[in-house]
């Protein structure tokens, strides 16, 4: 994402090039673009034997900001529709070039053009009447709208001179299943900002399961990157990262980790603030899977921007059923 200057902008260069050439293969190739199932990642990073028991937690003081902009058609309550078969799949096929137009826009550094772009993609999905056959592609859709919009807040984070922030919100965005080369791009992204930050551990927690998915020609980097994590004891700097336990069994998890370390439960992030979820019940959308805090759902420190949502919905999709659940273990 060109658009970053700093140390990211270097690092990045090469991931974009390749990136941006995937992409119009694929996009050539494919009849639509959600026919490219998004890059699944594991479920939690390899852990570093060698790293201290400190903690993840997300910050308190700092409300999250991103683009507002008016986005046109996906800003204003829609008559929903049912359609056919064939309507459906035309409609997935204009929102899938909606997100073509998006990605392109992203890749270039727009942020701003990509999440209009997203946004109204999502406004053709969601007024399919159920949304629910297209609840793949809303989920996928809104995976790039979360994303996009925490790209904004880095950069407004880089912009004034908030590195603790920024690099916050890049481990956050590292999590987020997408396309392989943006994944790719993401996590390089986190490992950027946290380095620059002096985040050590998770700095090192990523380049750790970068290393086993690189091209050979960039282990040595890398090699170099967990040499350095490693000579400063994986330690971070950012005391945030030493304030979380696990929701579920309320141990304590080391800095970065994706699971609890103890009952592989998910470690949640709040996507209506971008902060994590520390409380046991959270809030999780039965459409777009989008989860939120308690706090977050009475009241979102941030304007979300698409589709409306209805009699109080997923303020992410803006049509799904926001169901109350507990952090349990996963083992």
């Amino acid at each position: 994402f060109s658009d970053f200057s700093g140390p990211v902008s270097s690092e990045l260069h090469s991931s974009i090039s390749s990136s941006t050439s995937s992409l119009s293969s694929s996009s050539s190739s494919s009849t639509s673009f959600f026919d490219d199932s998004p890059f699944e990642m594991t479920s939690s990073m390899p852990s570093l034997p060698t790293l201290p028991h400190l903690l993840f937690s997300s910050p308190t003081s700092h409300p999250a900001h991103h683009h507002n902009q008016d986005i046109e058609s996906s800003t204003t309550r829609r008559t929903s529709v049912n359609y056919d078969e064939q309507m459906i799949n035309g409609s997935v096929f204009n929102a899938g070039e909606f997100m073509k137009s998006a990605l392109t826009h992203l890749e270039g550094g727009n942020f701003a053009s990509a999440l209009t772009d997203t946004c109204r993609a999502l406004d053709i999905l969601t007024a399919i009447i159920p949304p629910e056959v297209v609840a793949k592609e809303i989920e996928y859709t809104v995976r790039y709208k979360i994303s996009i919009i925490m790209l904004l807040d880095i950069h407004k984070a880089v912009s004034r001179g908030d590195p603790i922030r920024a690099a916050r919100i890049a481990r956050f965005l590292a999590d987020i299943p997408l396309k392989p080369h943006h994944r790719i791009i993401s996590i390089r992204l986190a490992v950027c900002h946290n380095l620059s930050s002096a985040n050590y551990g998770v700095a090192g927690r990523l380049v750790e399961y970068f290393l086993s998915r690189v091209q050979p020609s960039d282990v040595q980097m890398l090699e170099s990157k967990l040499l350095t994590c490693m000579t400063n004891q994986f330690e971070n700097s950012d005391p945030e990262y030493s304030l979380y336990q696990c929701a579920a069994c309320g141990v304590a998890t080391p800095g970065g980790a994706s699971v609890c370390s103890k009952c592989e439960s998910p470690i949640r992030i709040c996507r209506a603030n971008l902060h994590l979820i520390h409380g046991r019940e959270y809030g999780a959308c039965r459409l777009c899977k989008s989860e939120f805090s308690l706090e977050g759902l009475s009241s979102p420190s941030q304007e979300i921007p698409g589709p409306l949502p209805k009699n109080g919905r997923c303020i992410m999709c803006g049509v799904g059923v926001v169901d109350i659940k507990w952090a349990v273990s996963q083992v």
